[in-house]
């Protein structure tokens, strides 16, 4: 049990965290990019900016598990990136939210969470609409996303607001196609007209940490600067709705990069450039114009967070090491640390690579727990940024920045800088005698930092687990890549058949078709249909379709009738129905290509539909319809409808009113290349615990095709 805060009855302040992705210290109060943040500089002006201030892993799930939890990912649990479903944050550790909404706080998320499982932070307000955050980028949409969160309080209970916006990081591109040689996605320049006049390539100066300089190199970072100018804009028309609201003035205001941006020895490394973070402190308590230089981690922020709530206790696990920055927020000498600790464990799970830094004043060491096998870096470089590929033409044979960028692809054992003298780390001292004792120092205090924190990969058997997972993953995915090309190509080369014929089946007099659970929760087939218990944690079912073969083209379309319990009205299950090309636990597949849909009947995204499309096992779409249902109460049966054409790869979903036939909600989305279908069927997930009953029943289920053929 955790120790957990003891709620007082005292006024609280509303906070604002504010994350963005992939940015490291390219704003312009910390010198790269001059004058392309000035919102973000004038937060700066306002209060506390920290100049020493690290991620502890410059990947996106394990550092934003390490913001909210106080731990470090090799304590907390998700050690890579979450949505692969191999790394998952550990069911003991410390929550920020729940422990802020005990001291009162009405907690809202909005943008990427990037952490599994999500549902123990407890959001009051949530939305992930990843097509408004990440495909479309659209900043000022959610900033109107934030003021629905502002519209559900009542003026008395304080808020802690976490705007978690994508930019700058790579994808979603206007420009589809990717850069030229390196066939990295390009970062988007421009999305809805923001930023309206970019920063053009050739009015800047390459990232001093690439120590290159070409035309490509700076259209390339021009397309990063132009994200960068965005997230700016988004964060001053925040600040301009809050001011509007009276809300600006007394607010505690954070923000934070989750790590350096996505280009060589930026993210997924261990160099300054990945793990130094931009990282402001605005409110009442920080000095105006304050810049402090003591190591500060995001391990930080946790503490920093409680006492800004006023929580008696600002620790609440014995494993959280962080510190409080209230004390940094006024001039002064304060007592702080000496050293600060970064890792790099993976990322997605073949990038299985551990590394370890400290530094210690000036000086910093970098322990490569496989640099004396002389094993290559397994991050596909030959996808990478345009200064990996300038670096390997001929001119730059023999040259020190050719051996900076070989330490990227074989890493050495130890790499040791004097920051001070080599702030950009090109100069690799490890292997100077002059320089052993200072290597030793630090290398046992790695040692002394990963015993302290319990690092399970100092235990040889679990270092070997987790990069066999990676390994064993890898080899899954592209043999799935392969069997979805495959079945693609021999979809192209058959003629086309007669249509499949439609079924239904009403689940009030039983089943025609035989209908399996892939994820072992089956439904309950009577006189009211298929039911499921509450306690049963949800029920997926499907049934095959065109004989198993698989749809090649046309248009198919699911609908099925849903009739909620009184005990699960107020709950916000998920209801669903859709596609998949394997028979693997359906709606949540990532190793298919899967369309479909859910409407969430309670809970703060009551009346929303629910988009999930994967393809050749890759989540390309997932985003919440722009409008909602009202009420849906219980006893009242209601029909999900949804259809996909996978010519034009258009799909439209439908709530109706069963009965009346009356239209309650309808949403469409695009997206090409979805085929293979050879299951359909529905699910109802998501169930509360602690919750007895039956959570209400399916009715009815009913499939067609049309216009197309059988593989």
């Amino acid at each position: 049990m955790l120790l957990g805060s003891i709620a007082t009855a005292v006024e609280r302040p509303n906070i604002l965290f504010i994350i963005s992705d992939d940015v490291g210290t390219q704003l312009g109060v910390y010198g790269d990019a001059n004058d392309l943040t000035p919102n973000l500089d004038r937060i700066a002006g306002e209060g506390v900016r920290f100049d020493n201030a690290y991620v502890t892993a410059a990947s996106c799930s394990p550092a934003r598990g390490s913001m909210l939890t106080g731990l470090y990912p090799h304590q907390h649990g998700m050690m890579g990136l979450s949505h692969f479903g191999t790394e998952r944050m550990h069911d003991d550790v410390p929550k920020i939210t729940p422990e802020l909404r005990q001291l009162g706080y009405n907690v809202g998320w909005i943008g990427k969470t990037h952490i599994v499982p999500r549902a123990p932070f407890e959001f009051d307000f949530y939305n992930e609409d990843l097509d408004l955050a990440a495909n479309r980028r659209d900043v000022i949409g959610m900033n109107r996303v934030a003021e629905e969160f502002l519209d559900t309080l009542d003026g008395n209970e304080p808020f802690f607001l976490v705007m978690s916006y994508i930019d700058p990081h790579r994808g979603n591109s206007d420009d589809p196609t990717p850069y030229p040689i390196t066939g990295n996605v390009r970062f988007p320049r421009v999305k809805l007209g923001i930023p309206e006049q970019a920063t053009s390539a050739e009015d800047i100066v390459p990232m001093s940490f690439l120590g290159l300089d070409s035309p490509e190199i700076r259209y390339e970072q021009a397309d990063f600067y132009g994200a960068l100018e965005r997230l700016d804009i988004g964060v001053g028309d925040l600040r301009e709705r809050l001011e509007e609201r009276g809300l600006w003035e007394g607010l505690h205001v954070v923000f934070v990069g989750d790590h350096g941006p996505d280009v060589t020895r930026g993210k997924m490394a261990v160099y300054e450039s990945a793990t130094k973070v931009p990282l402001l402190v605005r409110g009442p308590s920080a000095t105006p114009g304050l810049v402090r230089d003591e190591f500060v981690s995001i391990v930080d922020l946790f503490p920093t967070f409680m006492g800004m709530a006023g929580a008696e206790q600002v620790i609440v696990d014995p494993r959280q090491t962080g510190k409080d920055l209230s004390p940094l927020l006024q001039p002064g000498e304060v007592p702080w640390r000496e050293q600060i600790f970064t890792e790099y464990i993976t990322h997605v799970p073949w990038y299985f690579y551990p590394r370890y830094t400290v530094r210690e004043g000036d000086w910093k060491l970098i322990y490569n727990t496989l640099g004396d096998e002389g094993r290559p870096n397994p991050l596909d470089l030959d996808k990478f940024c345009h200064a990996y590929f300038e670096v390997r033409k001929p001119k730059y044979d023999g040259t020190q920045i050719r051996e900076v960028y070989d330490r990227v692809k074989v890493a050495p054992k130890y790499e040791l800088f004097n920051l001070a003298e080599d702030p950009y780390e090109f100069v690799n001292l490890a292997d100077d005698p002059n320089y052993q004792e200072i290597r030793d120092h630090l290398s046992a205090a790695i040692q002394k930092w990963r015993e302290g924190t319990g690092d399970p990969m100092l235990d040889p058997e679990k270092f070997k687990a987790q990069e066999r997972k990676g390994q064993e993953f890898r080899e899954e995915y592209l043999r799935r890549q392969r069997e979805a090309r495959d079945a693609r190509e021999a979809a192209a080369r058959k003629e086309s058949a007669p249509p499949v014929q439609s079924f239904k089946d009403d689940f009030r007099v039983g089943a025609s078709r035989v209908w399996t659970s892939p994820n072992n929760h089956p439904g309950l087939i009577g006189s009211g249909g298929m039911t499921v218990p509450l306690n049963r944690n949800g029920m997926s079912m499907t049934t095959p379709i065109a004989g198993g073969s698989g749809i090649g083209n046309g248009t198919v379309k699911v609908a099925a009738v849903f009739l909620h319990s009184a005990e699960s009205a107020p709950h916000p299950i998920h209801w669903g129905v859709g596609f998949s090309s394997q028979n693997r636990k359906f709606l949540q597949n990532m190793d298919a290509d899967t369309v479909s849909v859910r409407l969430i009947s309670g809970g703060p995204n009551r009346g929303q539909l629910r988009w999930s499309v994967f393809n050749d096992g890759r989540e390309v779409n997932a985003t919440w319809s722009s409008g909602r249902t009202g009420n849906w109460a219980h006893k009242e049966a209601i029909k999900l409808s949804m259809e996909y054409d996978t010519n034009s790869g258009e799909a439209i979903a439908r709530v109706l009113r069963e009965g009346t036939g009356e239209l309650l909600l309808e949403d469409r989305i695009l997206h090409h290349g979805i085929t293979g279908f050879r299951f359909t069927g529905f699910e109802m997930t998501n169930f509360p615990s602690g919750v007895e009953g039956d959570a209400g029943a399916v009715l009815s289920f009913e499939y067609s095709h049309s216009n197309g053929g059988v593989n």
